[in-house]
């Protein structure tokens, strides 16, 4: 059994199952597994929270693999990615594209979706 630490190692678990699917596919077949299982699934991110959150003795499932720019549309300020997507990755895309975070948090190696989920914030004018 492995054992799942936060960022700053303050909180830490000992999952039955960590996962981390590369695909749709195989993002399905471990949640048929697990549905048979009747456990209980946590989907984590970065694990920057301070706090036990991401923490779970049942299932971890990491969408680390799930990093993927699909589109960037400049006309309308729009981009489309995957979950696991760090916000260090937006940064050094995004100006290419003449497009930038308005505001962020102080941390980029976040997952967007972490960022979301958890409404993570910054300082800026919007």
């Amino acid at each position: 059994m492995s054992v799942h630490w936060n960022w700053a190692r303050t909180f830490y678990c000992r999952p039955r199952l960590y996962v981390e699917p590369t695909s749709i596919d195989s993002l399905r077949t471990v949640l048929n597994e697990i549905n048979q299982m009747k456990s209980k699934v946590r989907v984590i991110g970065c694990g920057h929270s301070p706090s036990s959150l991401a923490m779970s003795n049942e299932v971890l499932i990491s969408m680390k693999y799930f990093n993927k720019i699909i589109e960037i549309d400049e006309k309308n300020l729009e981009i489309h990615c995957e979950s696991g997507v760090l916000i260090r990755t937006l940064n050094e895309i995004l100006p290419q594209h003449n497009l930038s975070l308005s505001v962020q948090g102080s941390v980029n190696e976040l997952t967007v979706a972490g960022v979301i989920s958890t409404a993570t914030h910054g300082s800026g004018f919007f």
